[in-house]
């Protein structure tokens, strides 16, 4: 499926699919664990904090439900979505966690959705300091070697040869979230191109990064493009001493996370980079980490539906150079409840977010 020609972007959204019970989450975090049990203790950490949030037309949903995978496919098909990205967890000796989902979807050919997948290559960890200072590692990123990595190839072939993975001109589309931690990236995606190419396809590499720096060294790695996430570092701009000292204060005296105004912030979420035909902007609709970090969380504030759109706009505007196939634009996130980062609708914005998404993909 691709943008019809009155559509701005490609846009894929980022898929989290952390919200069923596992038996991993049940022994380190209770009996029955998803990200709802992180979304429902949520509590405002200060004045019109909005928290907790609460969702509206899809409810607390199980991921293991085909109805609910349904629901949000044809929801964010109406609202100008091409297709999820999906994390996927792969931690080594063919170790994998949260793949119900995605397997079942694969498996049962619905939803009739396009899809393609991202690589959450990272440990795990429980975020309280141990006596020791450190985290405690709940189950840690292994990188074996090859025949590791033929295993992980093999295991996502069907998904590769799926008629509704998504392809960048013809070629299935994988996202890696930190392309520096794999011991050899070069190595790692020659083995995988051969791989793919003894099956009659070729890989369109993506790297995940959040420092255009960065850039110059995935393309020597073998990557084709390069998503560019430009959240955290807006919480690092250049403020007065004023408005520092009064972060620092917020923060660390009042335990309040650390806050930016959205508009503030979203100024700062694209630049020249992604100008580039392999340099895939990020959109990104809010951020709130506290359900997950408590105080000690980056929060935007003022977000509303209507400065989501113009942020939306800027980023479309910024690509609208590029062949059609490349105008390629990451939504982060379809379903990040406890980052305060979805598009799903609430109780207060309803499907606000989801329609100024389609009128920036319709603009002329």
């Amino acid at each position: 499926m691709k943008p019809s020609d009155n559509q701005k972007a490609r846009v894929i959204a980022f898929y989290l699919p952390q919200f069923h019970p596992t038996p991993e989450n049940d022994k380190w975090w209770g009996k029955g664990f998803t990200e709802w049990t992180n979304v429902g203790k949520a509590r405002p950490l200060f004045k019109k904090h909005y928290q907790p949030r609460v969702p509206a037309d899809l409810g607390y949903y199980d991921l293991r439900l085909p109805e609910t995978r349904k629901a949000q496919a044809d929801m964010a098909r109406a609202y100008g979505i091409e297709g999820f990205c999906y994390w996927h967890y792969w931690f080594g000796n063919g170790k994998q966690l949260l793949q119900r989902p995605f397997q079942e979807v694969l498996k049962s050919g619905e939803p009739d959705f396009p899809f393609c997948l991202a690589w959450a290559n990272h440990s795990w960890e429980d975020k309280q300091f141990s006596k020791d200072g450190g985290h405690k590692i709940l189950m840690e990123q292994l990188y074996p070697g090859d025949e590791d990595y033929i295993l992980h190839f093999n295991a996502l072939l069907p998904a590769f040869k799926d008629p509704r993975y998504i392809r960048v001109h013809g070629n299935p589309m994988f996202v890696i979230y930190n392309p520096a931690e794999i011991p050899n990236p070069a190595r790692f995606i020659s083995l995988w191109q051969q791989l793919a190419s003894d099956h009659g396809f070729r890989i369109h590499f993506v790297g995940h990064t959040s420092k255009p720096q960065e850039l110059i060294r995935y393309r020597k790695w073998g990557f084709d493009a390069t998503i560019m996430i430009r959240l955290f570092d807006v919480f690092k701009k250049d403020f007065s001493l004023l408005e520092r000292i009064n972060a620092k204060l917020q923060r660390v005296m009042l335990n309040q996370g650390r806050r930016i105004e959205y508009s503030r912030a979203a100024r700062y979420f694209y630049g020249t980079e992604e100008r580039a035909d392999d340099c895939y902007p990020s959109i990104i609709p809010n951020w709130d980490h506290s359900p997950r970090s408590g105080r000690a969380a980056h929060i935007l504030i003022r977000s509303t539906p209507e400065k989501f759109r113009k942020h939306a706009s800027d980023s479309f505007d910024n690509i609208a150079h590029k062949d059609r196939e490349d105008r390629i634009v990451f939504l982060k996130s379809w379903n990040e409840w406890a980052e305060g980062n979805y598009m799903e609708p609430d109780l207060k914005f309803g499907r606000g977010y989801l329609e100024a998404l389609k009128q920036a993909l319709e603009e002329k």
